[in-house]
């Protein structure tokens, strides 16, 4: 499991705080390994696991974020989040698949 310091460094990572950090990791790796129970996952290379947990955590933190901040303001300045179109299941598997191949089927 990839830590914040991984996380910032390697995967390059800034979009979650190193607060949230290890409740988003951990729900990354509770999906990947459902994924993994399921379908064949083939990382790239030596990395690609980890850096795909760091995506997935990211997904989950974008998620969570638009789903319970619709609008907020500080100050003069207003952000609006709009509500995906995409399924949230749809969202981690293709940030998955941007480090490892991911079959499903009969082999």
């Amino acid at each position: 499991m990839p830590d914040y310091r991984f996380y910032t460094g390697e995967y390059a990572g800034s979009l979650i705080p190193e607060g949230a950090f290890r409740e988003y990791i951990q729900r990354a790796g509770d999906w990947l390994q459902w994924l993994e129970g399921c379908c064949t996952v083939v990382p790239y290379g030596p990395l690609s696991r980890k850096m795909a947990l760091c995506a997935l955590a990211e997904t989950y933190y974008r998620h969570r974020r638009r789903q319970f901040c619709r609008q907020t303001q500080v100050g003069s300045v207003s952000v609006q989040y709009e509500k995906d179109t995409v399924p949230l299941q749809r969202q981690l598997l293709e940030s998955a698949r941007g480090y490892l191949e991911v079959y499903r089927g009969v082999g």
